[in-house]
């Protein structure tokens, strides 16, 4: 869980710093960018067992989907002060972490 860890203090921090608006335009993510790497991101951690394969996994989930860490980070940055809008993009993270856990819905 040490991503969770880290982008938790991030949200946590973030609120202190003077940062500019950032938008997909113009280097930023959007929330659904956001929502997919970190998404990613957690099911890479469950899937490895050390540290050194976490990073090489990272890498290639953020090569893949385009984004980089540096844009993960600064999205937080950016709505941190958000409450709402990043309750809304925790949620969804978690709902989404839940049906990937419970697999496949049973077909009928």
């Amino acid at each position: 869980m040490k991503i969770t860890a880290i982008l938790t203090v991030l949200v946590l921090t973030a609120g202190a710093c003077d940062r500019a608006p950032s938008a997909p335009g113009d280097g930023g993510i959007s929330s659904e960018q956001f929502v997919n790497a970190y998404v990613k991101l957690m099911q890479a951690q469950n899937l490895v067992g050390s540290a050194a394969e976490f990073e090489q996994r990272k890498r290639t989930v953020l090569e893949d989907l385009g984004v980089t860490e540096k844009q993960l980070q600064e999205f937080v940055q950016v709505h941190a002060d958000d409450i709402s809008m990043m309750a809304m993009v925790w949620d969804t993270i978690q709902t989404r972490l839940a049906r990937i856990s419970a697999g496949p819905s049973p077909q009928r």
